[in-house]
């Protein structure tokens, strides 16, 4: 039995809450630490946003708390991110590795890249406002769970870009790096963008958490390529060629995306694309339900510039 825990503060990632535990703790490993809270010293990148074992934490937490599994799993871990795109049993399976200790790869069953070097998410994110405001109203600051989601690149509270931390992703659970002024600097030749940029990754990031709070039921990904073909055809992207075989224009496509958009939003978003972005869009397109990893955010982006509503599409019967 665990005899204090912190309590979590709103939006507050699992790995944060984990820090402040340590620091409080007095111990002089972070890996005594893990131990204590999740009986094993996990070191898997992706268990920085899904953790396991947290049946085990809540069984020791002390008897006063009101806390749950579900409650850690839904409000300070990236699953409700995670769960876009999988089916309900998908979903279903995915929390239950979260409840257990288990040698089955969570990232698998989430269908999550290890690492994804197109993706503009290196480091720990966080939003100055936030820090500030957190630092006066709790006596110190902490790692927003959105703020970490894959394209969410501005603070949905304040509106701002937010700011890369000097704490690396890659670093997992190897070490204690609290949400501070030394790991979180605030640097004055920050990036300046134009109010379209801003508008078209606040769109991004305002669908990517309505779809993190839906509960709709996701009818798998050979449904997702179906609905992608269809729009596609509507659209002209795909046609009859003279031997009755369908035809996707890829550069069309392509080009019509990044003129949506603007490369200015790609850079920003997902930085290592643009050169290859022809083929990776078709893959996305037509191969989305072979493929081991499934990349949220580009289908994400690609169903917006489709469907004028996230909303409409994932309704859709």
């Amino acid at each position: 039995m665990l005899s204090y825990f912190p309590t979590p503060y709103p939006d507050e990632l699992f790995y944060s809450i984990l820090t402040r535990y340590h620091i409080r703790s007095g111990n002089k490993s972070f890996n005594q630490s893990l131990f204590e809270v999740l009986g094993h010293s996990p070191q898997q990148l992706c268990n920085l946003e899904l953790p396991n074992n947290l049946g085990s934490l809540v069984k020791h937490l002390p008897a006063a708390s009101k806390y749950s599994v579900e409650s850690f799993i839904y409000h300070h871990t990236l699953y409700s991110f995670y769960k876009i795109f999988l089916t309900l049993p998908e979903a279903f399976l995915l929390k239950e590795l979260m409840r257990k200790k288990t040698g089955k790869p969570i990232f698998q069953v989430a269908r999550m890249a290890v690492s994804d070097k197109r993706e503009n998410r290196q480091a720990l994110r966080f939003c100055h406002q936030c820090f500030e405001e957190d630092f006066q109203k709790y006596g110190e600051a902490y790692w927003h769970r959105t703020h970490q989601m894959p394209g969410i690149c501005i603070c949905l509270m304040h509106r701002t870009i937010l700011h890369g931390s000097l704490v690396l992703l890659q670093e997992g659970y190897l070490a204690c790096h609290a949400a501070d002024s030394e790991n979180c600097p605030v640097h004055e030749d920050k990036v300046v963008y134009t109010e379209g940029i801003i508008q078209q990754l606040l769109a991004i990031a305002q669908g990517i958490n309505w779809l993190s709070k839906s509960n709709f039921d996701f009818k798998g990904l050979q449904w997702l390529r179906s609905c992608y073909q269809r729009y596609l055809s509507e659209q002209g992207f795909i046609t009859n060629s003279a031997s009755k075989s369908l035809k996707f224009d890829r550069q069309k496509f392509a080009d019509a995306v990044f003129d949506f958009y603007g490369h200015e939003f790609w850079n920003v978003i997902k930085p290592g694309l643009a050169a290859q972005s022809t083929q990776y869009f078709a893959h996305c397109l037509f191969a989305c339900d072979m493929a081991p990893v499934t990349d949220r955010l580009t289908h994400i982006v690609l169903i917006r510039f489709l469907s004028s509503s996230l909303k409409d599409f994932f309704n859709e019967q």
